[in-house]
């Protein structure tokens, strides 16, 4: 696997259902040159999203105490170590036929790093 160049983050609440959604999209693109943060905004569905890390082989932070999805993606930043950020709350996936689209993202990125790409 490449250095990552690339930080994907997660912020998450009681949502683990689609984790395994989101792991699965992000292992099936064609660049894996990036790292996975998920964020727990203080989860109380008593499930275990340590371990569910642990499996994925990604950083996973717990808030003590819920600060919304705002709060949650500005602790998320303070954690990336890479170039770029890429923001993926707990529902996204990238396009099921497109594996080559993290690449274009970061590709995109590269061409004026003084921009923000959107995607819809």
């Amino acid at each position: 696997m490449n250095q990552p160049i690339i930080t994907v983050f997660t912020p998450t609440y009681n949502r683990a259902y689609t984790l395994q959604r989101l792991y699965d999209s992000l292992k099936s693109q064609t660049d894996y040159s990036f790292e996975w943060l998920i964020i727990d905004d203080g989860s109380t569905d008593d499930f275990n999203y340590k371990e569910l890390a642990d499996i994925f082989g990604c950083f996973y932070y717990k808030n003590e105490v819920s600060k919304g999805c705002a709060g949650a993606r500005d602790v998320g930043v303070k954690f990336v170590n890479t170039p770029y950020f890429m923001l993926m709350d707990a529902h996204m996936r990238f396009p099921i036929l497109d594996r080559d689209f993290s690449k274009r993202f970061v590709n995109k990125l590269k061409e004026d790093e003084n921009q923000i790409v959107f995607c819809n």
